[in-house]
């Protein structure tokens, strides 16, 4: 397996708001593409948005439609939104929720994208996640990748095309197991160049 490095923007870039529009551009104009959070809407929209309380409110994501997130927050946008504008970059997919509907409107959406979208990288953090895609006729066609701050959860990386660890966790042995399989190795939450 050779040994390189590529960066990726997480959630976009700064000093752009984490998962707009803009800030995903800017990540992919200066890198070679960026990570994005995704969650489900109570009418079925994918958005990109980290954390599933809308910020400033008490409300829950999947309890909103996308018309009711828009009007408390106009920079919240749609996973279309970046598949309409973002072309030869890599796009990874953070599965935020872990409902399997999320999954199945995932599916649906990157099976009108196919042509536009091979370059994409989805993001599990649990058994079920990953199974439902290794599974999905559309999904499976896309690279996979283990998310996990556990490392107990390691052995799911047999299922994955890549592990991402925060950069902690992460060490010489890890790499060479993870190499030895065949597998990728992605660090996050890197913040300086040591």
């Amino acid at each position: 397996m050779q040994s390189s490095c590529i960066q990726i923007g997480h959630r976009g870039c700064s000093p752009y708001y984490d998962n707009t529009l803009e800030s995903i551009k800017q990540a992919c104009d200066r890198s070679s593409g960026c990570e994005m959070d995704l969650r489900l809407t109570l009418d079925n929209k994918i958005v990109l948005i980290h954390d599933e309380i809308i910020l400033g409110t008490k409300l829950l994501v999947n309890n909103c439609t996308y018309e009711e997130i828009k009007n408390i927050n106009k920079d919240i946008i749609l996973l279309e939104d970046i598949l309409n504008n973002i072309n030869s970059k890599i796009l990874c997919l953070d599965i935020k929720d872990n409902d399997i509907n999320i999954l199945k409107e995932l599916s649906i959406l990157l099976g009108k994208y196919n042509e536009n979208c091979n370059l994409i990288l989805i993001g599990a953090w649990n058994k079920n996640n990953l199974d439902y895609i290794n599974n999905d006729k559309i999904l499976s066609q896309y690279k996979t990748c283990l998310i996990t701050e556990d490392i107990l959860l390691f052995p799911l990386i047999l299922e994955a095309d890549i592990i991402s660890l925060r950069y902690d966790l992460i060490t010489s042995e890890i790499i060479k197991i993870v190499h030895g399989l065949g597998k990728y190795i992605c660090a996050w939450t890197v913040n300086s160049k040591k």
